[in-house]
């Protein structure tokens, strides 16, 4: 008969290889979460680099809003906000700023900020579209038709008239009430507007 090494057994062997294997087979993140979408499935041969599941924090969770720059002066870090979701109707949730971007964007005249809500009972999923509202104060803005309103290139512009001559401003919204919209940003009192603008209509056209 072989003679096994002092301390050391076939059975011993057998079992810490076993433990050795189940060690192998298991795969943990270095946070909790809830997995989203499984890439792999039982029996399939992984690598250290293969995709394995989305792995997602869903509490608390990161609500991202844009705020135009009229309103950047009035946000602050602690700043409470309220929003809501249409997959949880009735229901008003709060969340705090927590993280501010760094600059204005040139395309949309706005500043993305970072709230961080609890989501303790899960009711709200990542990925989900709310609507926000944040406490700026008050201020009287003008207001257009909703007709007045088009899209170029994925910005919000109008037409205003100036010296008999079309002039295409990129807008800043406000708030929405019946078929009118708030202009927060890129005309002011006394503009004329034009409504329902031609599909052609181009920045300098002469105005008949």
């Amino acid at each position: 008969m072989p003679a096994w090494p002092s301390g050391w057994t076939p059975g011993f062997s057998r079992a810490a290889a076993a433990v050795q294997t189940v060690s192998d087979s298991s795969i943990r993140a270095p946070f909790g979460g809830v997995v989203a979408e499984r890439f792999v499935h039982v029996g399939d041969y992984v690598h250290a680099d293969t995709r394995v599941v989305t792995l997602l924090v869903d509490d608390p969770l990161r609500l991202e809003l844009t705020v135009p720059e009229a309103n950047v002066g009035s946000v602050r870090p602690g700043l409470a906000v309220s929003f809501e979701s249409v997959a949880v109707p009735g229901r008003v949730f709060t969340a705090a700023v927590k993280y501010m971007g760094g600059e204005i964007r040139s395309a949309t005249r706005d500043l993305v900020v970072e709230a961080v809500t609890d989501n303790g009972d899960h009711a709200l999923l990542p990925g989900m579209f709310v609507t926000a509202q944040l406490p700026v104060g008050e201020v009287t803005l003008p207001v257009v038709p909703q007709k007045a309103v088009v899209d170029r290139d994925g910005n919000d512009t109008l037409f205003t008239v100036v010296d008999g001559r079309l002039e295409m401003r990129v807008v800043q919204l406000g708030p929405k009430v019946g078929d009118l919209v708030a202009i927060a940003d890129g005309v002011k009192k006394g503009d004329q507007v034009v409504v329902s603008p031609p599909q052609g209509a181009v920045d300098g056209a002469l105005v008949e």
